[in-house]
């Protein structure tokens, strides 16, 4: 009786073990958050030189008057210019405010030599373009070499308007071509003319022969009849 006591309290405790339910695992650790890398730093905007604006149109302009050679035509005017220029670069960073005024002062003076120097070029192209529309009328070019005398004529019109727009290089360019336009006409106009004066003092030395022999044929009927 008793054996079947114990057995049946452990059954009881078994069944009691058995049922019980099982312990929940335990949550897993989070990890640790990381810290965000800290954004670069954002780059600091340099300020504009003051001088910047002023140099560019020194620059701007002194390179008109060195590819036209201005400079041999107010040679005085140009040297003022050049020392503000180079000056003003000296200072450039050191003391921005002072290199605006040079470059100010360089500019004005670069502009004068422009005036100066593109006044007198354009005069002394108009004037050997002139020259040779002159050479090339002489020999009636305008109607012997029509075309290209009037190729010449619209080439000196787009000189002097481009002149005026001070587009300095364009209209230097169209007087050249003008000039060269004439002179061809003129070389053709007169070559043209030469060929017709020899055909002329040709035919008239035929025309010469012809007579002279007409009259020796002449005297010679006249002999045989006597």
């Amino acid at each position: 009786m008793k054996n079947l006591l114990k057995i049946t309290i452990t059954l009881a405790v078994l069944l009691a073990v058995g049922c019980a339910t099982a312990p929940e695992p335990e949550p897993a650790a989070e990890p640790a958050p990381q810290e965000k890398p800290a954004p670069p730093p954002e780059p600091v905007a340099e300020t504009p030189n003051p001088a910047a604006e002023s140099r560019a149109t020194a620059q701007q302009l002194r390179s008109v008057v060195e590819r036209n050679k201005f400079g041999d035509e107010a040679p005085k005017t140009y040297a003022a210019a050049e020392t503000a220029f180079e000056s003003a670069e000296k200072v450039y960073d050191s003391a921005p405010e002072q290199a605006n005024t040079l470059y100010t002062d360089a500019a004005t003076n670069y502009r004068l030599v422009i005036d100066e120097g593109a006044r007198k070029k354009a005069e002394r192209a108009r004037a050997d373009v002139q020259a040779k529309r002159e050479q090339a009328r002489s020999v009636k070019a305008e109607v012997a070499q029509k075309q290209r005398y009037n190729q010449a004529e619209a080439d000196l019109a787009q000189a002097e308007s481009r002149l005026e727009q001070k587009q300095y290089e364009e209209a230097f360019t169209a007087f050249d071509a003008a000039g060269r336009g004439f002179n061809a006409a003129y070389t053709a106009a007169r070559d043209q003319r030469q060929r017709a004066l020899r055909t002329l003092e040709e035919l008239d030395q035929s025309l010469t022969n012809t007579a002279d022999q007409l009259g020796q044929m002449q005297r010679d009927m006249e002999v045989e009849n006597d």
